[in-house]
């Protein structure tokens, strides 16, 4: 033995009944706290995935703006993914937009059930209901009636599920093209029908963000469409009540399970006056001391942290798993098996 605190680990082992209680009560706190912010998270997470599963993965679409402009946007750091999105009336006889395949399977989360996804002017991909609805597949042409009265031949490369067809024109039968081909069937004006979809990095201001891209760019509000259901960094969002209230019914955890650590700690340590006492008749100082305390409850921790936590992520699965059975309306999307790292880092901080 080289130094006084590696007295800790022999102590731990003889006094291994007396700290028991001790060791309970830091896997209570940190078992608690972990499900309470673990159930929040998995809770958010199912939300957020129904709203990209219902209106897309995007945070703003805005309106009447040039090339250029969109290119300063898309250079900013905060931007995950920006891309142009376009339509043409309905007036043609069915639903056409345009877009690229990064915007359509990342933003609206689509696939293409058969085929493949347009890569040139000229080639389109319908949704599932339209091929069924006209008896079309893939390898067969397209007649595309332009808004001038023209017609345009377009071959068809693939099929696209229903979902991402409702989500990007707000109809299931619908066709899909390229930016560019679109462009190119598009004879009157209709510069107001392109939208830049912008979808911000994790951990971003996403409302400051928005107000300062409106301020260098000149953009107005009446420019910007927000998906709220996404913002959760907004006042009043859903996100922020959901986390304020687990924050205080934490607090209420904490209190409690910090006086039971601390009066199983003061018990602990008065059953060990004797040892403590011997500790500064050989010379230990009162600094020492407290810092053998603190190494022992900190070995105390390397055991009853990971407990806690591990205890915590089975009960909030199985948790998530029953709430699934019972409501597939209202959790139909909660994560079984999801990782909430809030809940650990939230509980590893109160552990200690």
């Amino acid at each position: 033995m080289k130094h006084y605190l590696d007295l800790v680990s022999i102590s731990n082992k003889v006094h291994r009944r007396q700290s028991r209680m001790t060791r309970i009560c830091i896997v209570l706190a940190v078992f608690l706290v972990a499900v309470m912010f673990g159930l929040a998270d998995m809770y958010l997470k199912s939300m957020t995935d129904e709203t990209r599963h219902q209106t897309g993965d995007w945070h703003c679409k805005i309106t009447a703006i040039d090339e250029k402009t969109s290119e300063y946007i898309a250079a900013r750091p905060e931007i995950d993914l920006s891309g142009w999105q376009g339509n043409i009336p309905a007036e043609i006889g069915c639903t056409v937009a345009g877009m690229d395949e990064t915007i359509f399977s990342e933003i609206y989360l689509g696939s293409v059930l058969s085929g493949e996804f347009p890569e040139i002017a000229g080639q389109v991909a319908v949704s599932s209901t339209l091929a069924q609805t006209a008896g079309i597949s893939v390898g067969d042409t397209l007649t595309l009636n332009s808004p001038d009265g023209s017609t345009m031949q377009l071959t068809i490369t693939g099929i696209m599920d229903d979902d991402a067809a409702n989500m990007i024109s707000g109809s299931a039968s619908a066709i899909l093209l390229t930016p560019e081909g679109l462009s190119s069937i598009q004879t009157a004006d209709l510069s107001g029908n392109w939208q830049y979809v912008v979808r911000f990095s994790l951990l971003t201001n996403v409302g400051s963000s928005i107000a300062d891209i409106q301020q260098q760019n000149g953009i107005s509000d009446a420019q910007i469409t927000q998906n709220e259901e996404l913002l959760g960094q907004l006042p009043g969002s859903n996100m922020s009540q959901i986390y304020t209230m687990a924050f205080l019914l934490s607090l209420v955890v904490m209190g409690t399970c910090v006086m039971m650590i601390s009066s199983s700690l003061n018990s602990n340590v008065s059953q060990r006056m004797e040892f403590f006492g011997l500790l500064r008749c050989l010379g230990a100082t009162r600094r020492q001391v407290l810092r053998f305390v603190r190494r022992e409850a900190l070995q105390w921790c390397i055991t009853a942290i990971p407990i806690g936590i591990g205890l915590s992520i089975v009960v909030v699965w199985g948790l998530c798993a029953v709430m699934r059975q019972l409501s597939t309306v209202w959790f139909g999307y909660m994560p079984i098996f999801g990782i909430s790292w809030l809940s650990i880092g939230v509980s590893i901080v109160l552990g200690l």
